[in-house]
């Protein structure tokens, strides 16, 4: 059973990431929710991040699996990680009307001092919609804490 990721950075000073700050006028205001390693996220999407007509902008998709596997650093290594290098594939449209849009992220590899996982991205219908592979670079305990102010990361009791 997926328990929900609480954000501990809700309420910092100077806290507005575009993509996880409930308090962004204009960001995404994901939330994440972890089962095991395996971190998820859900999203309503609206046509204020259309690229074509009635379609979620591919760079909108990109950023949400960019800041699910971000997610899954902090969550599951308890450090930061920054991403090192991306490859999506987008293999439908992501309607608007359809609903719901769900990410999946899972752990690939370990190398050295950077982690490779796989992010998924359904739609409303639960179709397969984009792919992700996304390396990030994991920096060590004290740089997370003295340079980026890292929280731990806990789940919802």
């Amino acid at each position: 059973m997926y328990k929900r990721i609480l954000n501990p950075w809700v309420g910092q000073e100077e806290y507005n990431c575009f993509g996880c700050s409930p308090d962004n006028p204009i960001g995404l205001h994901l939330q994440f929710w972890a089962e095991g390693e395996t971190v998820m996220g859900r999203w309503e999407p609206g046509t204020n991040y259309e690229g074509w007509k009635g379609v979620v902008h591919g760079g909108i998709q990109t950023t949400m699996m960019d800041e699910a596997a971000g997610w899954w650093v902090s969550y599951n290594r308890q450090i930061a990680g920054v991403t090192s290098k991306l490859e999506v594939k987008f293999h439908k449209p992501v309607r608007v009307c359809d609903g719901t849009i769900t990410l999946k992220v899972s752990h690939i590899k370990d190398l050295r001092s950077y982690v490779v996982l796989r992010i998924e991205l359904f739609n409303g219908k639960d179709e397969l919609c984009s792919t992700g592979e996304f390396t990030f670079f994991q920096y060590g305990k004290d740089i997370s804490e003295s340079e980026f102010s890292f929280k731990p990361f806990l789940l919802e009791d």
